[in-house]
């Protein structure tokens, strides 16, 4: 099968989906070519210039772009998150707000009309498509991870300080929930210490007390979540949560908000725990009294490894993805 997959740079998950899909389609011997766009075509696709090659079997886009892409061709739409949530619009600024309603919807919408298949990468992405975008079929393929490369190691290191160890991956904003995972730091700091992995900011939010790092590549990445204690992950919205399902892989649970899709990766009490928004800080408390019993923590730790292996592996969502392909490419063409 020959599929294409045009990807505008960000520097976000989306377009690591991308690439870790196309690696693996690869590998089950299907010829997948993977442009490029420049973000400065972000919010005008069309202007890439992009055209697919000749036979293409079938294109597959995210939904922002899906529709720039459009041609007499199958086409499978991947929906990484919703962001049209009333829910959210106490965290947006002005701007964001505007260029969701005025841009970003009706592309997905346009987007969702001319698709062949619907993919979400979780039933609560599912869900608000059907709220929010479209009333049209949708699949639900939740993300998988390399389990045998996210692995916990089977000792821990030595650690120069007895401190609880909490970690935070992703952009410092209050979508993400950074401002909760430095107040739960900030409110046990003789007990507990904040790691944070990522670039990137939203004006405004506080970082006391926070040891702020920078982009890792994937082996370091690995490294700080073997040797850390539990992933703070206290996102208003997220689509799935990859970084969620990385973490288990490596044995680390997780602190999340819940209702959302990071709960579903996580599925307390197997992965870690889930509270409401107004109650996150209280997890502070729990994962000092899980962390001070360590054969609880071990337990927990893999349990949340077996988890992860069991229902975010990357084989499974090869597989699936694989066969939604198959479907789309084997529908008429438009």
């Amino acid at each position: 099968m020959k599929i294409w997959m045009p990807s505008i740079e960000t520097s976000t998950g989306a377009e690591a989906y991308v690439d870790q899909l196309a690696a693996g389609l690869r590998e089950k011997c299907h010829q997948v070519i993977v442009d490029k766009i420049a973000q400065r075509f972000q919010y005008a696709p069309w202007f890439a210039g992009l055209k697919p090659p000749s036979d293409t079997d079938v294109v597959f886009a995210n939904s922002w772009s899906a529709v720039a892409f459009a041609k007499k061709i199958p086409l499978v739409t991947v929906v990484h998150h919703v962001v049209h949530d009333p829910a959210l619009s106490p965290h947006k600024s002005v701007a964001q707000k505007l260029f969701h309603k005025g841009f970003v919807k009706p592309m997905e919408r346009a987007a969702l009309r001319r698709s062949d298949k619907i993919v979400a990468v979780s039933h609560t992405t599912a869900k608000a498509i059907g709220a929010f975008l479209s009333d049209r079929p949708v699949t639900v393929v939740r993300n998988g991870v390399d389990t045998d490369f996210f692995s916990p190691l089977r000792c821990l290191p030595a650690r120069s300080s007895e401190k609880l160890r909490l970690l935070f991956v992703g952009k410092r904003s209050r979508r993400k929930g950074f401002d909760l995972a430095v107040q739960i730091a900030k409110k046990n700091p003789t007990q507990a210490e904040l790691v944070v992995i990522g670039g990137g900011s939203e004006v405004g939010l506080d970082v006391d007390g926070a040891q702020l790092r920078g982009r890792l590549d994937d082996e370091e990445l690995r490294d700080v979540y073997r040797s850390s204690d539990f992933l703070l992950f206290p996102s208003r919205l997220e689509g799935y949560g990859l970084v969620a399902a990385e973490a288990m892989a490596c044995g680390l649970p997780v602190l999340c908000l819940s209702g959302g899709a990071v709960e579903e990766v996580v599925s307390p009490p197997y992965g870690g725990f889930a509270v409401p928004a107004g109650q996150f800080l209280d997890l502070g408390a729990k994962a000092l009294a899980v962390f001070s019993d360590r054969e609880a923590h071990q337990r927990l730790r893999q349990s949340a490894r077996n988890h992860a292996v069991r229902h975010h592996g990357r084989e499974r969502w090869l597989k699936e993805m694989e066969h939604i392909l198959y479907e789309a490419a084997a529908a008429d063409a438009r």
